[in-house]
């Protein structure tokens, strides 16, 4: 929602009054945090993605070298402006989803991704989902790395280190990697 975060906030100042339902404000990370601040009391759950552990990773597969950085930044603002997870019944009603995909080949960078996040907040303040459903299917010919799916080394790597720095939430089985699950484009 980033590019039309002004009128999307300027709409939810006109109704958030009558919502009877949580406000999800799904994201890749990459915010500014002061808008996220201006989220306050509008936005009751971030569904955000921590895509990159290092600068080098995040330049070559984003061209974002900030990445970590603005990333970090921006959760640490969604912490403050949703506190920690809370549920009625099974629906979360405030807090922070975590989502991590796990990349064939950058299970280190993964590592750093965790740990960077896990040095900016507690890690009991958001919920991981831990992503395994990378399809080769359209990475381009200049990544070769990309080009095939995560292994279950790979993938129980990083969930380890993800248990073992705290963070509790869920984790995919490796049936969760087909195309059956890439929307058409």
């Amino acid at each position: 929602p980033t590019q039309y975060a002004e009128d999307i906030l300027c709409a939810l100042r006109a109704v958030k009054d009558r919502l009877s339902i949580p406000v999800v404000w799904n994201t890749g990370g990459y915010e500014n945090a002061d808008t996220i601040r201006a989220c306050r009391g509008l936005v009751d759950v971030f569904l955000t993605d921590f895509k990159y552990g290092t600068a080098e990773t995040a330049e070559k597969y984003s061209a974002a070298p900030d990445y970590v950085t603005a990333a970090t930044d921006a959760l640490t603002a969604m912490v403050e402006v949703a506190g920690k997870p809370r549920w009625q019944g099974d629906r979360l009603t405030s807090g922070v989803i975590l989502r991590h995909l796990v990349l064939p080949g950058c299970r280190r960078d993964s590592e750093a991704a965790l740990t960077a996040v896990a040095d900016a907040i507690d890690p009991e303040s958001v919920i991981l989902s831990l992503m395994r459903q990378y399809t080769p299917d359209f990475a381009p010919e200049e990544f070769p790395a990309l080009r095939r799916r995560v292994t279950t080394f790979e993938y129980e790597y990083v969930r380890d280190v993800a248990v073992r720095l705290g963070f509790s939430g869920y984790s995919q089985d490796a049936d969760s990697a087909t195309a059956a699950y890439t929307p058409e484009f």
